[in-house]
């Protein structure tokens, strides 16, 4: 937030956490897009993801379409041109001019936020915090539907593409050196199909047109797409990852500055073995990046995706499995953690069939098929060691799901002092025990029972 952070500090006199509840009732009563019509400008949708418009800003003459507004996060607002950004405050700040957050909040709601507090109960509050969960869990549920779709290839397309890829990648020094500190030889990473994302837009086009000439098929394989016209001189060649024109960089056009975004990608493997997807690890942003990088700075981890690109496909929701077919030292047990690098090491480690997911409590579904197809009949749930709601609840969701389902679900527990994951603790060398579910569930307090017990039973009421 570039206005008012201060002034809102300075002048409010309830609890941080009341604040916080106030400012987010406050944007979903004055949504961003809404204030955007209101103050005159003609936004259009570009693909699924963003709504566009001209840069209004009084310092920004924007010939082409640079304010964006991303539809799954519709309260904050980016321009690629002068590199403004925020949520609606700071927008009636550049647009109207208005300097503190009371002056912010008094053109938006006619009242000061004094008196807007004073007439905010505890309840209604609770209210708005309630109804943001539920919009923000429809928007989960929208966007977990389109990574759905079907894309247009076949696995075996796609990942004899992607396979073809990563031959012609290496791993850089950084990436070498990340492993190397785990404790992971560099043959094992490569052996495991990781490898370093150029960042050079050219050096991925020509990448690609090798890949063509040798007979590979990239038309609808996710993240491989067409360049369109804006990209000039590149127009209509293919390229693989980045932005919608090829770039893996975030630009300061005020001072010409760029930062360079380098990525690991990391395969997702079917029950064969094939690679039917690729997922990012983008690299942190510099610790001297400026605030406004950070906050533009692409998450952690992302799939490779060319949904909504000219010739390309979203890349879906899959699981990751690896390990030997039968168990290993396991037989008859199927081990589930939290993506793709923690099971490769966990498999490599215990010698044993690991599952992917994308996500703490993501794919529940996936991992009771992935039971009956192996034949298995025993579940380690192996997620992470923290003490957390979201974590207790999809271990409680996935062991009821497997105990439904006939199989015997196990918890795998370690002291969290030697690492979050299980990828860590096994790195380190240290003990692990895997209890019933029911003694797992016996052992939570209370109060972490009764979260646990609320949060399913909204989930069956839907």
């Amino acid at each position: 937030m570039v206005a008012g952070q201060n002034v809102r500090a300075n002048r409010w006199r309830r609890t941080p956490s009341e604040l916080r509840e106030l400012i987010a009732r406050l944007k979903d009563q004055y949504p961003l897009l809404g204030v955007l019509g209101a103050a005159g400008l003609r936004t259009r949708r570009q693909g699924r993801s963003y709504m566009v418009a001209n840069c209004p800003f009084p310092n920004h003459q924007d010939n082409s379409p640079s304010f964006k507004v991303k539809l799954n996060a519709p309260d904050r607002f980016y321009c690629f041109g002068c590199s403004a950004s925020g949520d609606v405050f700071d927008f009636v700040h550049y647009f109207y001019g208005k300097d503190t957050f009371d002056e912010q909040v008094r053109f938006l709601t006619g009242k000061s936020l004094k008196e807007l507090a004073r007439g905010s109960s505890v309840k209604e509050l609770q209210q708005a915090a309630c109804e943001r969960d539920h919009r923000r869990r429809e928007l989960q549920e929208l966007r977990r539907d389109e990574e759905n779709e079907p894309r247009s290839v076949t696995d075996e397309v796609a990942g004899n593409a992607y396979e073809a890829l990563l031959d012609r990648l290496d791993l850089s020094p950084q990436h070498r050196e990340q492993f190397r500190w785990r404790g992971i030889a560099f043959e094992e990473v490569l052996d495991l199909g990781y490898r370093t994302l150029p960042v050079d837009r050219e050096l991925r086009i020509r990448l690609c047109e090798e890949l063509l000439n040798d007979g590979y098929n990239l038309s609808g394989v996710p993240g491989f797409f067409q360049l369109p016209h804006a990209a000039s001189a590149f127009a209509g060649r293919w390229c693989v990852g980045g932005t919608g024109l090829g770039w893996r960089e975030v630009r300061d056009n005020k001072s010409g500055q760029v930062w360079k975004v380098e990525g690991l990608l990391i395969p997702t493997c079917d029950e064969a073995g094939r690679i039917v997807r690729l997922k990012i690890r983008n690299d942190p942003p510099p610790d001297d990046a400026p605030a406004w990088i950070v906050e533009v700075w692409p998450t952690k981890y992302m799939a490779l995706s060319s949904k909504d690109r000219s010739r390309g496909a979203g890349a879906g929701i899959r699981v990751h499995y690896v390990g030997p077919a039968d168990g290993g030292n396991f037989a008859g047990a199927l081990w589930v953690t939290e993506g793709e690098i923690k099971a490769d090491i966990a498999s490599m480690i215990l010698i044993a069939r690991v599952l992917g997911v994308p996500g703490v409590g993501q794919c529940p579904d996936l991992v009771i098929e992935a039971m009956r197809r192996g034949g298995y009949h025993r579940l380690m749930v192996a997620m992470d060691s923290e003490v957390k709601g979201h974590v207790q609840l999809a271990v409680a969701r996935l062991c009821r799901l497997a105990t439904e389902a006939g199989f015997e679900p196990l918890v795998v527990l370690w002291d969290g002092r030697l690492g979050k994951g299980i990828d860590d603790l096994l790195i380190v060398g240290g003990q692990w025990q895997a209890v019933p579910y029911e003694q797992w569930w016996v052992s939570l307090s209370e109060g972490e029972r009764e979260y646990v017990e609320r949060r399913l039973a909204r989930a069956c009421v839907g």
